[in-house]
């Protein structure tokens, strides 16, 4: 499905599913406008479609969960030019008003997702109109959906599975319209997550065309789109590998990673191929290392609205979040760094990620999992026993981003953590790595860093499900 067609699918699931104050008020749908969706096979896969787009949107990973929320709260932007836009965000004040709206948005969304991906799942068990393969697919990704969702809830509502298990968790939602879900335990959740994407790997396997298809290879980007665009097999074992490395299970979390890096369905960016190119057919996002990315045509509008100056004719704003000056600090001052010299406006004081204009040639996008991270996993999951083949990864990777790189010889998980923090600025990662690690967050000037707490790393969870009884 082409991106113009997601705002079209995204409305089509906002009728379905309506629109409500609370995620546990679930308002059930026209019976006829749902069984009519959900009568042929395309009806499932427009539900899974809108699901997407839903994720897509400015309010999601669009804008909010990857370049904007929690690049503030990485502290990942100059901490001085965000005052005027986000005083408390900045500040991790979670009890201000706006942030508490903010913080609540994240909950209902989330669990909207959640409720969306539970009634395609419900009519794929009932309904006879999918055959085998198709069940399995549209099963399968809705699982992976529900388990992706509940992860980030988790990592945002949760302290640390590894730090505190026992903790009270969050409800986890396996069924459509139930009105209260059970409350479980941060452990308890965290293999919720993993069961699901178990059996989203059993099903996926036995239906994902992906498996029989190396995307990169196709003749178009907007070809390979299509395998990568939604939770496929492998997205999955990648996620999974994510989950155990949350988990703290070094080993398997390294297990999944290289099935994901020797699948070969992937590959780290070519620079001749996708960086040396003219600026029409420039790759700025390495799409060919994507497993999962969400599109939404109008990220670059997005993405200027924050990380662009506004110039008039009479007057000119800075941007809302402008990159700190120790930017260049970050990349060792390497200018051999691809992701330096493209990422970056000139003067390396702007985001560029998501602001290319070949639209035509890259559907705009996010990335939500890609081999880069699988690299990552495989190096810390091995670090803990075997150093030489935690740098064989970390070298492998960084050959890719740095022109004529000159391998390390020795690594720390300081060296581990500089790296990931060059590679996934503007996508929402760092403040859940920092978290993971229950590691300071940097911010390298006179106002110091942040010291790692729960006060920082968990979310307070909404008023409204206090009083339902959660926490």
């Amino acid at each position: 499905m082409r991106i113009h067609n997601y705002k079209i699918l995204g409305a089509l699931l906002a009728i379905l599913f309506g629109s409500c104050t609370s995620w546990l008020d679930v308002d059930l749908v026209d019976q006829v406008t749902e069984e009519e969706l959900f009568s042929k096979k395309e009806g499932f896969y427009e539900a899974l479609a809108g699901v997407y787009s839903d994720m897509a949107s400015s309010s999601m990973y669009g804008q909010n969960l990857t370049y904007e929320t929690f690049g503030v709260l990485a502290q990942e932007y100059d901490f001085q030019g965000m005052e005027n836009h986000y005083p408390s965000l900045r500040l991790y004040d979670y009890e201000d008003v706006g942030v508490k709206g903010k913080i609540s948005g994240i909950w209902s969304s989330g669990y909207a997702v959640i409720s969306a991906a539970n009634n395609i799942i419900r009519h794929a068990e009932e309904n006879a109109v999918l055959d085998e393969k198709d069940k399995n697919q549209v099963i399968g990704e809705a699982l992976a959906i529900r388990a992706f969702m509940h992860f980030d809830l988790v990592r945002m509502f949760c302290p640390d599975v590894k730090l505190h298990p026992t903790e009270d968790g969050i409800p986890y939602n396996k069924e459509f319209g139930v009105a209260i879900p059970p409350m479980y335990t941060v452990e308890e959740c965290i293999e919720l997550v993993k069961n699901d994407l178990l059996e989203a790997e059993i099903a996926l396997a036995a239906s994902d065309d992906i498996i029989n298809t190396v995307p990169y290879e196709l003749e178009t980007k907007d070809e390979a789109d299509k395998y990568v665009a939604r939770m496929n097999y492998y997205a999955v074992q990648g996620l999974l590998a994510k989950v155990y490395l949350a988990k703290g299970d070094f080993k398997r979390a390294r297990e999944y990673a290289e099935k994901v890096i020797t699948s070969e369905k992937f590959r780290l960016v070519n620079n001749q191929e996708s960086i040396e190119v003219p600026e029409a057919d420039l790759d700025v996002l390495f799409s060919d290392e994507h497993l999962f990315s969400l599109r939404n045509y109008k990220i670059p509008d997005y993405s200027a609205a924050l990380h662009l100056n506004v110039v008039t004719p009479t007057s000119t704003s800075m941007a809302k979040l402008r990159m700190p000056g120790y930017l260049y600090g970050i990349y060792d001052g390497n200018n051999d760094d691809i992701r330096l010299n493209n990422w970056y406006s000139m003067d390396k004081q702007y985001l560029m990620k998501y602001l290319k204009e070949n639209r035509e040639t890259f559907s705009p996008k996010v990335p939500l999992l890609k081999l880069a991270e699988m690299y990552f996993i495989a190096a810390e999951g091995w670090w803990h026993v075997d150093k030489s083949k935690s740098m064989t990864y970390i070298n492998e990777l960084r050959d890719s981003r740095i022109v004529n790189n000159s391998h390390w010889n020795y690594i720390t998980e300081d060296d581990l953590l500089a790296e990931m923090r060059r590679e996934f600025i503007g996508e929402g990662q760092l403040f859940f790595i920092y978290k993971r690690l229950n590691h300071a967050i940097l911010r390298e000037t006179a106002d110091g860093n942040v010291p790692a707490s729960n006060e920082i790393f968990v979310f307070p969870m909404p008023e409204s499900e206090i009083e339902n009884g959660h926490r």
